[in-house]
């Protein structure tokens, strides 16, 4: 069970969305590598449509890997999904794709020692375009995250962050939801798995098939000798977040007088509260303390957000002004 909320997702209860792509779309009747995907399928795995959902078995020899990247690992330019975004984990994204696991085996290989196998049959790679992001392997009755070099002795590509959870029942809609350093996993809309991004760079794997050093990038499939799965796949789609607004400080995509008065209530931290220069201080500027220069910013981006045709009248410059002014003179004096 998951006891605490990262704050990624605090952002991403309220976050809005931007736009959304699909990239396979199962209802097409076709499979993943005749819709923009490279499919790398061995000899001796099965691929085949059932008429839901794309089925990929590598269980019939364990060292096959297969599976679906969005853009070739080497060049990035001999095959690349037309739609593929770009993954801005600044602004936010969440990779959503359905799959069930009929059957997953794996070595019993446990390379950093810590008493848990560190290989699964079939994985989730989800890269942003700065490098960072992660690697989700799924068993049977397990979800969990790949861990980078730095996280223990020998911890590269280790078992780290993980639930107990049964993903062979049925089809699961899982998102992959990806603010700042932080993700979150949810199945079927509720959360399993949350924890931080990583960087696997150097990763060690060859360049020809290196996932973890290209931009804006996706696999799912089964990328290791060690283990094997059979899956159904069903859609994966992207979808994006806009970035947030300068002066939101409660985070709900509006800049109006309740961001006023949470920088109000902050005037003259200095340093601002934990996180410093995090917006949801007063501290819209980043500098770390609470003045007027972001007063300024909220009173330049007023009135911005969804509901702007139908926002209260924005307040004239001078009344901004005068406003600010007063502010800063009584709080500046309180803080004293």
């Amino acid at each position: 069970m998951i006891r605490t909320l990262p704050f990624v997702m605090v952002l991403l209860a309220v976050v809005q969305p931007a736009s959304a792509v699909t990239l396979y779309d199962a209802s097409l009747g076709t499979l993943p590598g005749s819709q923009h995907w490279l499919a790398v399928v061995d000899s001796d795995t099965v691929e085949s449509y059932t008429g839901m959902y794309a089925s990929l078995d590598t269980t019939a020899v364990r060292a096959d890997q297969s599976g679906y990247f969005s853009e070739d690992p080497f060049t990035g330019t001999i095959v690349s999904h037309p739609d593929m975004p770009t993954l801005d984990r600044a602004s936010g994204y969440t990779i959503g794709f359905a799959v069930q696991v009929l059957a997953e085996a794996h070595n019993a290989r446990d390379d950093n020692g810590d008493g848990r196998d560190d290989r699964a049959g079939f994985s989730v790679i989800a890269i942003s375009e700065d490098l960072r992001g992660l690697e989700l392997g799924f068993f049977a009755d397990r979800v969990w995250a790949y861990a980078a070099a730095g996280e223990g002795a020998d911890s590269l590509f280790t078992q780290a962050e993980g639930v107990d959870f049964d993903a062979t029942a049925d089809v699961v809609d899982y998102q992959l939801s990806v603010l700042g350093d932080g993700y979150a996993l949810l199945a079927d809309g509720a959360l399993v798995l949350a924890g931080n991004l990583r960087n696997y760079n150097p990763s060690g794997v060859s360049t020809l098939t290196d996932p973890y050093n290209n931009p804006s990038f996706l696999f799912l499939g089964d990328d290791t000798t060690s283990a094997e799965s059979h899956v159904l796949l069903g859609d994966v789609t992207v979808e994006l977040f806009a970035a947030a607004l300068p002066g939101d400080a409660n985070g709900d995509r509006a800049i109006d007088g309740l961001d006023y008065l949470i920088w109000a209530e902050a005037f003259g931290d200095d340093p601002a509260a934990d996180p410093p220069g995090a917006p949801e201080n007063g501290d819209f500027n980043g500098d770390t303390r609470v003045d007027g220069l972001d007063y300024l910013v909220w009173a330049s981006n007023f009135g911005r957000g969804p509901n702007n045709a139908t926002a209260v009248p924005e307040p004239t410059a001078a009344i901004l002004l005068l406003l600010g002014l007063l502010t800063c003179t009584l709080r500046g004096r309180r803080h004293r």
